[in-house]
């Protein structure tokens, strides 16, 4: 199939053409005509390009231009040409389908008060067959109330823009999903293949890359790549440091960067520091801790675990946190412990997972939690454990070795409810939501419970019993 269906009529080729280049330069003040003539099939056209000198079709990749493919828009948008000081409209009516999204919502404009217009929202999408030319910006209106996922499928209708010579799509209807797929692998390519106009858009990883300096909105990389910032995630990278690094290709300030999705898009080689849960758990740090604040202690840590909970959220505040409970397979003192994770890495994991986690060691008002920067699925063999069974009035000191811990209290009695819908026991722990659902009904004064079941936290000064579910809580 040959690289060209669709070229817009008269397009003016202006300035420089920054990312769309082309072997021939520009003149501002040639006003002459060039035809350009396009073997479509069997069907010979012929399109007239006005104004700077055209690129010769003899100049460009052989793209396969099926429509409705972001392929076919980047090669329409090659054709056209670029300048790097303006917004350019190359065709105001354009559509995709069947485009899977491959990096999560982020912020593609919001107007201050020196500016006007709507805010953008943004988003990378790809064609499923992926190759060259495959990936490219999708802008939408933010009041659209979109919130895609890597995966997602959908259709676009919109028009084709090159933003300063960034290749986008600005959609003119909002688009809904029409199904989920795998999240698309990236394209593995060597650090000075990055950039490159076929890769301008698409999700590709760079291996065993090191960072020679943090510079100006992010930090170069061997071959003199840039990892930029501008997603939803903050990238933090060491120098000197080597990376496994994933991200979306994008070109903006007059240069291509690499910019990373998630903290899982950044693997550094040699990890962390291996550690255990019980170090954590057991540690002065935890078991000494008085603190009435977040405390963030020892970072570039790593753990193996099981999933020992359903996720459950930890904070909406700012862009939210996901959390697990992990254990390291047994009912050992000091074998469970809280993962925090950001919720823009939209983990899926179940009980019994095993997973590797890195990250630091956070005292949060003296409950222990462990702060992951990427968590992993891995092919351990660990199995949740069971719950430990607690006697009622255990002392502070002996309650601090389960924390984290799936555990069980028998025949309980309920004293009283607090204004924060927590049951007091005679127990000495209180019931509370903490690991259930917004459904969660606190017993009430003067129930007797055969049994309750949960993960022992600690907060406001008291330790807690948080129940999976309601089959958790058992009544006589």
């Amino acid at each position: 199939m040959r690289r060209i269906t669709t070229i817009a009529a008269a397009l003016v080729l202006a300035g420089s053409f920054g990312a769309c280049s082309s072997d021939s330069g520009s003149n501002d003040s040639d006003t002459s005509t060039t035809t350009d003539t396009t073997v479509v099939g069997d069907t010979t056209t012929t399109d007239s390009l006005a104004g700077d000198t055209a690129i010769a079709d003899t100049d460009l990749p052989d793209i396969p231009m099926t429509a409705g493919t972001v392929k076919a828009l980047q090669g329409e948008a090659l054709v056209a040409g670029c300048d790097g000081t303006k917004i350019l409209t190359i065709n105001p009516e354009v559509t995709l389908t069947d485009v899977v999204v491959t990096t999560p919502k982020y912020d593609a404009y919001t107007p201050d008060d020196n500016s006007t217009g709507t805010g953008l929202d943004g988003y990378f999408v790809a064609d499923q067959d992926g190759g060259d030319y495959s990936g490219m910006v999708l802008v939408v209106a933010r009041d659209g109330a979109t919130d895609f996922k890597p995966g997602d499928v959908i259709d676009v209708a919109g028009q084709l823009v090159e933003y300063y010579c960034n290749t986008q799509i600005e959609a003119t209807t909002v688009p809904t999903v029409k199904s989920t797929i795998a999240a698309p692998e990236p394209l593995v390519v060597a650090a000075a293949e990055v950039g490159t106009e076929a890769h301008e858009g698409m999700l590709v990883k760079v291996e065993g890359v090191t960072v020679s300096e943090k510079v100006t909105g992010g930090y170069l990389v061997t071959d003199g790549l840039k990892i930029g910032f501008g997603l939803t995630f903050f990238t933090s990278m060491d120098v000197g440091a080597t990376y496994d690094v994933t991200g979306v290709v994008n070109y903006a300030y007059g240069e291509f960067q690499l910019r990373p999705r998630t903290a899982a898009d950044l693997k550094k080689q040699g990890g962390g520091t291996a550690s255990a849960i019980t170090d954590i758990q057991g540690s002065s740090d935890s078991t000494a801790c008085t603190a009435s604040s977040i405390q963030n202690l020892t970072s570039g840590l790593e753990l193996e675990g099981v999933i020992a909970s359903a996720k459950i959220v930890v904070s909406t505040s700012g862009n939210g946190l996901d959390g697990y409970f992990l254990s390291d397979g047994t009912q050992n003192d000091y074998s469970g412990i809280l993962v925090t994770v950001p919720a823009t890495q939209a983990t899926n994991f179940a009980v019994g997972d095993n997973v590797k986690v890195s990250g630091k060691h956070t005292e949060f008002y003296c409950m222990t939690e462990f702060g992951a920067d990427v968590i992993e699925a891995t092919s351990g063999t660990l199995t949740a454990p069971a719950a430990v069974a607690l006697t009622s009035g255990m002392a502070a000191a002996d309650l601090e070795k389960y924390e984290g811990m799936l555990v069980t209290f028998s025949n309980v009695t309920v004293t009283g409810v607090t204004d924060y819908n927590e049951s007091q026991t005679d127990a000495g722990v209180l019931i509370d939501k903490y690991a259930f659902d917004a459904t969660f009904t606190a017993p009430v004064a003067n129930t007797v419970l055969t049994s309750v079941t949960g993960f022992l936290t600690y907060g406001f000064s008291n330790y807690r019993v948080s129940p999976r579910s309601a089959a958790d809580i058992v009544a006589q």
